[in-house]
């Protein structure tokens, strides 16, 4: 018996050791809203004075690109895919997808309302980012998740 099991776990250990070990990294989102943040001014024109004007709470998701190689690069890439349908109360529904087979060094960004800061992540190992915006009948387009896998 315990021969047997020992015979299984042998056997269940090849069969692992012959997986790549860089197995595929987890799933992520954005995050849907940043907390609020203190922005400053490194230099007040002469005569000014600073204050801050109704600050936000938080700063929700705003944008989203894949991007080839870091931020200071700025070479954002174009989305592979685009569909647009209708949901069951008549609101568009749009679909942005990335397919990063292609890309070499690919970054996600995502980026927030009133606000310049941008969360980075690299994307190596990751084949597809998704960008889902939804719109009721006559409104606009928000961003309602943004995920690679």
């Amino acid at each position: 018996m315990v021969n047997g099991a020992i015979k299984s776990l042998l056997a269940g250990w090849a069969i692992l050791s012959t997986l790549d070990a860089s197995a595929a990294p987890v799933p992520f989102d954005c995050p849907a809203s940043l907390p609020a943040m203190t922005q400053t001014l490194t230099q007040v024109p002469a005569d000014f004075e600073v204050a801050v004007d109704r600050p936000y709470h938080k700063h929700t998701l705003e944008g989203f690109r894949v991007q080839m190689g870091p931020l200071e690069t700025a070479d954002a890439t174009r989305y592979d895919q685009h569909t647009n349908r209708r949901d069951s109360r008549g609101g568009q529904v749009e679909t942005l997808t990335w397919k990063l087979a292609a890309y070499e060094t690919p970054y996600a960004v995502c980026a927030y309302r009133a606000t310049t800061l941008v969360l980075v992540r690299p994307l190596s190992g990751y084949s597809e980012c998704q960008v889902v915006s939804k719109a009721a009948p006559s409104g606009l387009l928000r961003i309602e998740s943004a995920s690679c896998r």
